[in-house]
């Protein structure tokens, strides 16, 4: 209990010294929300009409944009499912491209292996 008022009381210190100091203090999350709230809209009062006008200006062209990409039609239902076929079949011919591969690998390595073995043991039998 007496951190909290100690804690309290060099809060207060400081927020005095920051009041005569005449700056403003940093939000924190000791403030409430209605004093951010305020704060935020008396730093947007004070914006310049240039400032304000070059803003209208991007909110509108961001809304045309909007609106242009809401009125392009998407692709059709059929197309997609075309599409969806297709890869499909592009998938299943990799994948039997890839098992081909492997086998032919393989099919080689062991032809290779089992012939040196099946030499080996010729020469050892009939040599004995």
């Amino acid at each position: 209990m007496a951190t909290v008022r100690c804690t309290r009381t060099l809060l207060q210190r400081t927020q005095a010294a920051v009041a005569e100091e005449g700056r403003r203090l940093v939000p924190s999350r000791f403030m409430r929300s209605r004093q951010l709230s305020s704060q935020v809209s008396s730093e947007h009062a004070g914006k310049s009409p240039a400032l304000e006008s070059e803003l209208d200006m991007k909110m509108k062209k961001l809304a045309a944009s909007m609106a242009r990409l809401k009125n392009t039609p998407g692709p059709d239902a059929s197309k997609l499912r075309l599409m969806s076929y297709g890869r499909a079949a592009n998938s299943v011919v990799d994948g039997a491209v890839n098992f081909a591969i492997f086998c032919i690998i393989s099919a080689a390595v062991y032809r290779r292996y089992s012939e040196k073995g099946v030499e080996a043991q010729a020469i050892t039998k009939g040599s004995s």
